[in-house]
């Protein structure tokens, strides 16, 4: 998804005028202390025993991808390097023993790279919504490809800001799509007013 989003997403929820939620596949609203991310680490038990999203095991796999990746690109660049240094064809090069279990050791991997986005999306691609609202700007991210998506983020706007159905200076960003809530009020429906209005602000994506 948007890793700048979520990147400023991180500042803001230091800021007292930052508001954000998690809204589960069934539209129930978590209301977030702190960021998107932590809300995660913190409700692991919940995510496991609720939803079925096992953090831990996530992370393993995660990391166990990462490391064949790793190998994989240091396996090439090392032989790569051989070669050229013996100058003869890549498919001659022998590796050692003791090069194998150097590239090895050189793949292996503390965690999961940029985990805090990855989490996040994690929760994202099993149907989650994530909200955020900072004074007159709110974002919803989620699959557009889920079931109910405009549905669901209508009914999440109507939950959690009702005003933006009578104040028009709100900023309404959907996945880096931005209209005013006067466009929403103007069309009288979410995913109309995003298709005739988004196009005139393409730097959405650098706000959170």
């Amino acid at each position: 998804m948007n890793w700048l989003q979520k990147v400023f997403a991180a500042y803001y929820g230091t800021d007292p005028y930052y508001n954000g939620y998690w809204v589960d596949p069934n539209d129930h609203v978590y209301e977030i202390k702190g960021t998107h991310h932590s809300w995660i680490h913190d409700n692991q038990d919940l995510l496991r025993d609720e939803y079925d999203i096992d953090i831990n095991s996530w992370r393993e796999e995660q990391i166990q991808e990462q490391e064949a990746e790793n190998y994989g690109q240091l396996l090439e660049m090392t032989i790569r390097d051989i070669a050229f240094e013996q100058e003869i064809d890549e498919t001659q090069v022998v590796l050692t023993e003791q090069q194998e279990e150097q590239i090895q050791e050189e793949a292996r991997s503390d965690g999961v790279h940029n985990e805090g986005v990855a989490i996040v999306d994690l929760l994202i691609e099993n149907g989650w919504l994530r909200v955020s609202q900072k004074s007159s700007r709110i974002h919803i991210e989620a699959r557009e490809d889920m079931p109910r998506f405009w549905d669901r983020a209508e009914m999440a706007l109507i939950k959690l800001f009702p005003k933006v159905w009578k104040i028009a200076q709100y900023h309404i960003i959907i996945n880096n799509r931005e209209i005013y809530s006067g466009d929403l009020q103007h069309h009288g429906n979410l995913e109309r007013a995003v298709e005739q209005e988004s196009n005139r602000n393409g730097m959405a994506m650098h706000w959170r």
